[in-house]
């Protein structure tokens, strides 16, 4: 069992936030607001967001005043969403380039500090050579052995000299890969916020067309969609009214049988509009004995009667595709009579 987080800043004002795990059922994931007062965290009530294409979609967006973070919690269980977000660990492109440039450099610093001690003593060094060549003009029993020490001196002097220079191009080294790891990291959060922008874009794109689960919609724009929660449906602006995006009924056709009450008027059917045909006792009625235009149900102009058997005939609407007019056909049919009399 294991639970992945996704955590965004609510800086860009959006209200859709995109797992990376894939998100089976509702129950499965959490939505959780980090407060700007004290830095804990709140669930948000799971009635106000909806999933969407492994994505929770939030009925606004949050206020960046009260909450500066958002987490999107995928457990394997729904058991696991009980408590609240602690220790989570973000990966970025950007922190390993920087966890690379400090492997590199960090090590580096105690042997730069240690070169900057060696030239010290190299100093020290070269001091007591100087001092010990005074006392030669003064005591020439001890000359051979100052000049000794000073030859000494000046060697080591000579290799920490030496090692200091290695060093110091070492440090000019990881130097230079710091800067490049700067530089890759910045184009990757340049890229980054390139690919923010064009998803902010594709997202404000389709929020601009689906206006969500809604009870009744107002007017949109010409193919705007939302989800009707009462008809259960998708519905399409058609440029004057919302009309169900496809077929009612699921087959070619569908019977709907009801055995009327007395003085009864409307009986339940699903249907699409003017693809439905009303039989009341075994008799076709006219379109103007009823009525039929909201798909859901029909209503009778003369209440029925006890026992009266009412039949709604709905059939399914499609499209045919790659088909041919019948000018075309008897083109086509000209055109190879003409062909093979080309050929005899």
């Amino acid at each position: 069992m294991a639970i992945q987080s996704n955590i965004y800043s609510t800086e860009f004002g959006v209200r859709s936030f995109t797992s990376t795990k894939h998100i089976p059922t509702e129950q499965h994931f959490a939505v959780w607001l980090q407060l700007v007062s004290d830095d804990s965290w709140v669930q948000l009530d799971i009635n106000k967001y909806d999933l969407l294409n492994n994505s929770a979609v939030l009925e606004k967006a949050p206020d960046t005043s009260l909450y500066k973070q958002v987490e999107i919690r995928v457990a394997d269980t729904p058991d696991e969403l009980t408590t609240a977000p602690s220790d989570i660990t973000i990966v970025a492109g950007i922190s390993i380039e920087i966890e690379e440039v400090a492997s590199t450099v960090v090590p580096n610093i105690t042997e730069i500090l240690q070169a900057d001690d060696n030239a010290s003593i190299a100093t020290t060094k070269a001091s007591e050579a100087s001092t010990s060549a005074s006392n030669a003009s003064t005591s020439e029993a001890n000359a051979s052995t100052s000049e000794s020490n000073a030859l000494s001196s000046a060697n080591i002097a000579t290799t920490q000299a030496s090692i200091a220079t290695t060093k110091a191009g070492e440090a000019s080294v990881s130097a230079s890969e710091a800067l490049a790891s700067e530089n890759n990291a910045s184009t990757s959060a340049s890229n980054a916020n390139d690919s923010a922008t064009k998803a902010q874009a594709t997202l404000d794109e389709f929020t601009g067309i689906y206006h969500g689960a809604l009870a009744t919609a107002t007017v949109g724009d010409e193919g705007d969609l939302y989800f009707d929660t009462v008809a259960r449906k998708m519905k399409v602006y058609d440029g004057t009214a919302w009309v169900v995006a496809g077929s009612s009924i699921a087959s070619i056709i569908e019977d709907i049988t009801h055995i009327a009450t007395t003085g009864q008027t409307e009986f339940n059917a699903t249907y699409d509009v003017g693809f439905a045909y009303v039989y009341q006792n075994g008799l076709r009625l006219a379109s103007s004995d009823y009525t039929a235009t909201n798909g859901t149900s029909i209503t009778l102009i003369t209440p029925a009667k006890a026992g009266d058997i009412i039949e709604v005939v709905a059939f399914g609407t499609f499209e045919v595709a790659d088909t041919y007019t019948r000018n075309e056909v008897d083109l086509n049919r000209n055109k190879c009579c003409i062909e093979i009399m080309i050929i005899k």
